[in-house]
């Protein structure tokens, strides 16, 4: 720690950004995309494969 720097601003630094160091939240970011990802993929999946069940059903 900087002796110039009062320990307040470093408290509240890590009050704000927590105390956890930068890839943790890298990778915590990058496995909501990809949880994201595959909710919309499996939805449009889900979606494309009620269409294609009402045209089957319909001809």
């Amino acid at each position: 720690m900087d002796p110039e720097r009062p320990p307040d601003i470093d408290a509240e630094y890590r009050l704000i950004h927590g105390p956890w160091p930068r890839w943790a939240l890298q990778l915590g970011l990058v496995k909501l995309a990809l949880w994201t990802a595959t909710v919309v993929t499996a939805l449009c999946l889900l979606a494309f494969a009620g269409v294609a069940l009402v045209l089957v059903l319909k001809s």
